[in-house]
């Protein structure tokens, strides 16, 4: 189920970015007042037809976790990392819910993790792949690279602080009995993005082995990969074994076991924090 929960997301996604480059080509061509007003009908519903797509990908998706549920008893579960909210599956609306928190958490960690790659490529403006990344970043790609990093921890506490009203008015959570409270957990909450760059690293560091020791063209996606590995690993970048760089490898290892070893014990401190 998580994999078929995942592979929607991730489908989901894909259109989003695709319906996002084809909105930015076109506000870059439409410069003055007056070609916006010729934009014609028809135009415009071809531009918001991906958003209908994205509906019909998580009303399927709600759908197939309320059918599927009835029948192997399953309730699809929201993992915050220092939380976990179940779903009953039986109540096509909490199905629905989920489906649409689901994708945009999704969406969030994806989010997340252009805004790490765009603060450690800072300084190359003038690659291809960086300058993609600051242009679906929008109004976060043009802040200073401290503020850029903050920027997602503080959207999900934002998200988080008005979802779990809704969450707390359905029955499905208990909130802190103070607004200071209900702030902290907020904000400790949306920390729970940081273990998702276990994932990231892994892909950087992949792809990074790929582009060292295999001749894979110059295509800029792969430019990009060596620019960002190298900044990645640059403290580590000694540790060799003769000719091999073990650098990425280390870097994997750490990284995972950390966020693994974050992911056990986050959830105790979140709750002793908040007793």
């Amino acid at each position: 189920m998580k994999t078929i929960d995942w592979l929607l997301n991730l489908a989901a996604l894909i259109i989003w970015l695709r319906w996002l480059s084809f909105f930015s080509a076109t506000t870059r061509i439409t410069l003055t007042l007056a070609t916006v007003v010729k934009s014609t009908e028809k135009g415009s519903k071809r531009g918001f037809f991906p958003l209908f797509i994205i509906g019909l990908i998580l009303l399927g998706k709600a759908i197939f976790f309320y059918y599927s549920g009835a029948i192997t008893n399953f309730n699809p579960i929201l993992d915050l990392t220092a939380i976990s909210i179940p779903f009953k599956s039986a109540l096509f609306t909490m199905t629905l819910l989920y489906s649409v928190l689901s994708f945009l958490l999704f969406l969030i960690v994806f989010y997340f993790w252009l805004c790490i790659l765009s603060v450690l490529n800072y300084r190359e403006e003038l690659d291809i792949y960086h300058r993609k990344i600051i242009q679906h970043l929008g109004i976060i790609g043009k802040l200073p690279a401290f503020f850029r990093f903050l920027a997602p921890f503080v959207i999900t506490a934002f998200l988080w602080f008005i979802v779990s009203l809704l969450f707390s008015k359905m029955g499905i959570i208990t909130l802190p009995k103070s607004f200071p409270k209900h702030l902290l957990q907020s904000a400790l909450l949306s920390m729970g993005l940081i273990f998702s760059l276990k994932y990231l690293v892994i892909i950087i560091c992949a792809l990074f082995l790929c582009y060292t020791y295999f001749y894979l063209g110059i295509h800029p996606f792969w430019a990009f990969i060596g620019i960002t590995g190298k900044r990645l690993l640059k403290l580590i970048r000694w540790i060799r074994l003769g000719p091999l760089d073990l650098s990425p490898l280390v870097m994997t290892i750490v990284v995972v076991y950390l966020c693994l070893l974050g992911e056990k014990w986050f959830p105790v401190f979140y709750q002793r924090l908040l007793m």
